[in-house]
């Protein structure tokens, strides 16, 4: 997943491993105000909670329909 957080565009991936992996375009900021913090804070959380969603939505159900 990809977003805006200033003039940064950071990425989030999930990696084989299972761990989050994040990358900053053009580069690794070194300092976040207020307004981008609380804007990759919110785009954080939005994809944890799809790839939440996902992971809810792969497990078998137990009634055998899925």
């Amino acid at each position: 997943m990809k977003f805006r957080v200033g003039r940064f565009t950071c990425e989030v991936l999930l990696g084989e491993d299972g761990k989050m992996r994040v990358k900053w375009l053009p580069g690794t900021p070194k300092y976040l105000n207020k307004v981008e913090r609380d804007q990759y804070q919110a785009s954080l959380a939005k994809f944890l909670e799809e790839l939440e969603r996902k992971d809810r939505s792969n497990l078998p159900r137990l009634n055998g329909s899925g």
